[in-house]
């Protein structure tokens, strides 16, 4: 008995179908753009807090500055593992945004983080450190909101 072969194009027609991604969905770009909100704001909340206790006069501000940004480590990282098992793929133009806004959210922190800690300014009222933590997350919350939309 003999076989018969698939022609080429018969061959070819189930690699095709295989090796094109699926497109995102919107559980996806809501995934994403979650997850890229909450790097944000870690960062600036982590920003707002380092501005307003390093100069302050609190008897446990050694202890926060310590765990803070173990804190904030964290929930990058929930964040990042959140997104990779909720989703199966990238939504279009999702990586560019996404590393656009938390880069803009990490340049801003650096910036707070260095003047505070190189300028020896006394501590702000807790105001002005929301507000600056409000302005270091403002990048990364943006780009969730365009991921979201599927905007660029």
């Amino acid at each position: 008995m003999t076989e018969q072969r698939p022609s080429p194009a018969g061959a070819a027609s189930p690699l095709q179908w295989s090796q094109r991604p699926t497109p995102a969905s919107t559980q996806d770009r809501r995934v994403h753009s979650r997850a890229v909100i909450l790097q944000a704001l870690a960062l600036g909340a982590c920003a707002g807090a380092v501005l307003s206790l390093w100069n302050g006069s609190l008897p446990w501000r050694g202890l926060v500055s310590v765990a803070l940004p173990w804190a904030m480590l964290g929930a990058i990282v929930a964040a990042t593992v959140y997104r990779e098992r909720r989703t199966r793929n990238w939504p279009r133009r999702a990586r560019r945004t996404a590393l656009v806004g938390v880069l803009g959210t990490g340049v801003l922190f650096v910036v707070v983080a260095t003047s505070v800690y190189l300028g020896g300014a006394a501590a702000p009222t807790a105001w002005v450190s929301v507000g600056v933590g409000a302005v270091v997350a403002l990048p990364g919350v943006v780009a969730g909101v365009l991921i979201a939309r599927d905007r660029r």
